[in-house]
């Protein structure tokens, strides 16, 4: 399947809300305003797909910090792994072969219950003797601190980071001609870039949101005049309540179908 770009969503745009070259209604909307929508559309399928951001690195023993690249907007899982030959760092234990051996006598690694109980033990061991290291995420510096009081840490990160950080390619320049009133050309080489990157079964999740945003971006526009006069003399009336409303709709319907899929599929972001 080839992949969706951002020039193919203006065209899907303005055929479902029924303008299509020289037929049809005229849609008061700019390609760069549907590119926003695409872009906004983004955004919300990324809340319940976030992109990943696999990050490996060591903390040293004490207090150390780690600033995630690129910059992460939440923590979907992070591992702290002693880097030591034996990985425990408590008094009086060694390890042979396959089994633990200490002053309280043996645990086989091959019998799941006694290993499950040594586990219980390990943990609060570590508690009583504070050597359980520990971290704190700071999402305003996206900086991470860890404090490891026995022995160093190999750390592992699975970071949620935004799929589209290229809102900066659509700000357009002010025209020199101050009677210039054509909408300027859209720029999404990036935004394209990350079109790509999204799966292809979840591509027409942001078909639909993007529409969704064009409604509601075309009825604020619409919702400012009641109706509008016609060389016949007539008035039109214009939809914009109606295309808020439907748009709103649509935005919640498929924001709610993205949740539900992806309840099972992922666990809790840590923002």
């Amino acid at each position: 399947m080839a992949a969706v770009s951002a020039e193919n969503l203006v065209r899907m745009v303005r055929l479902e809300l029924g303008q299509d070259r020289g037929y049809g209604p005229g849609v008061e909307i700019s390609d760069g305003q549907v590119v926003y929508a695409v872009r906004s559309a983004i955004a919300q399928y990324g809340r319940y797909y976030p992109k990943r951001s696999i990050q490996h690195f060591s903390a040293p023993v004490g207090t150390s910090t780690y600033t995630p690249n690129p910059i992460i907007r939440g923590i979907i899982k992070i591992n702290l792994v002693r880097d030591t030959q034996l990985g425990l760092a408590l008094p009086e234990l060694s390890i042979i072969g396959a089994r633990i051996i200490g002053t309280g006598g043996i645990v086989h690694w091959q019998i799941p219950y006694e290993y499950a109980t040594f586990l219980e033990w390990k943990t609060g061991a570590e508690q009583v003797f504070s050597q359980r290291p520990a971290y704190f995420w700071s999402p305003e510096a996206n900086k991470i601190y860890f404090y490891s009081p026995a022995a160093p840490l190999k750390v592992y990160l699975e970071g949620a980071v935004e799929w589209d950080y290229a809102l900066d390619e659509e700000m357009l320049e002010t025209p020199n001609d101050q009677d210039d009133n054509e909408p300027s050309a859209i720029k999404v080489d990036r935004l394209n870039k990350t079109l790509k990157e999204i799966p292809a079964n979840h591509v027409n999740w942001v078909r639909d949101l993007s529409l969704a945003r064009s409604m509601q971006i075309l009825g604020r526009m619409r919702s400012k005049f009641k109706s509008i006069p016609t060389v016949e003399g007539k008035d039109t009336q214009m939809d914009g309540e109606e295309l808020k409303s439907e748009g709103k709709e649509l935005w919640d319907k498929i924001s709610e179908s993205m949740r539900r899929s992806a309840v099972s599929k992922i666990g809790p972001v840590f923002a």
